[in-house]
């Protein structure tokens, strides 16, 4: 018998825009995860891909997982 796999399909890493001031970019990021939504991808991978993650704040990395969890709802 075969295990059910707690993820399927393709799981794409997202960078994490920014504004000039290195605040969360909102607008930028949620076109981009609709963006590549609509490419037919099963889920998003953030806070990991490119190494940004240790230099962001908690304030920014708690913005970013909301955002994200509400664009893909």
């Amino acid at each position: 018998m075969r295990k059910p796999l707690f993820f399927e399909g393709i799981i794409c890493p997202l960078i994490t825009p920014l504004n000039e001031d290195f605040t969360l970019d909102v607008v930028a990021t949620e076109h981009l995860i609709r963006h590549i939504v609509s490419g037919g991808i099963q889920g998003i991978f953030i806070l990991g891909t490119t190494g940004e993650a240790s230099s962001l704040s908690y304030a920014i990395k708690r913005k970013l997982i909301e955002i994200s969890a509400v664009t893909l709802a």
